[in-house]
């Protein structure tokens, strides 16, 4: 079946754990929109667009929504090393303002370039030879709280993207 053509189809059957959407309750025929948060990259802006158009009369959902939306996921890295947070994967505007968008959703980043790692001589010699970075383990920044959110080439060479939610002062 072919995605890009098949448009909109009841591929899931989802209901209530409550119940309250069978016929005798108060939400009989709801009708419900499933968003796969790990494969489709149109679902985290649909998600977040969500969690802050209900973020004045229900601040605790959106906050639920933000949180599930930027957990940290173990990272699935292809077969040359590179891999992309869902989070990140949905946004290829070269313009876009990625710290400031993370900010607005209290979150922050640290990129870390590959020729900054101890042995970088051996893992661009790699690069070169097979394409891969595979070797490369990046070191995450100083700090509590970050998680690894992508290992990508940049016009400069290969980078790590760490995100975490912004610190409060002690």
């Amino acid at each position: 079946m072919d995605q890009r053509t098949t448009g909109l189809y009841p591929k899931f059957t989802v209901r209530r754990n409550d119940g309250r959407d069978q016929s005798s309750g108060d939400r009989a025929g709801a009708e419900y929109f499933v968003l796969d948060l790990t494969f489709d990259p149109y679902a985290v802006p649909a998600a977040l667009a969500y969690a802050d158009a209900c973020r004045a009369p229900f601040p605790r959902l959106s906050d639920d929504i933000v949180a599930k939306v930027f957990a940290p996921r173990t990272p699935q890295r292809d077969e040359n090393g590179w891999w992309l947070h869902p989070v990140l994967c949905w946004q290829e505007d070269e313009s876009f303002q990625l710290r400031e968008w993370l900010e607005g959703y209290g979150y922050e980043i640290s990129v870390i370039e590959m020729d900054w790692a101890e042995n970088s001589d051996e893992l661009f010699e790699a690069l070169e030879e097979t394409g891969s970075v595979c070797g490369w383990l990046p070191l995450s920044p100083d700090g509590e709280g970050w998680y690894l959110s992508g290992i990508y080439d940049t016009d400069d060479g290969p980078a790590a993207a760490w995100i975490r939610k912004i610190q409060e002062a002690a």
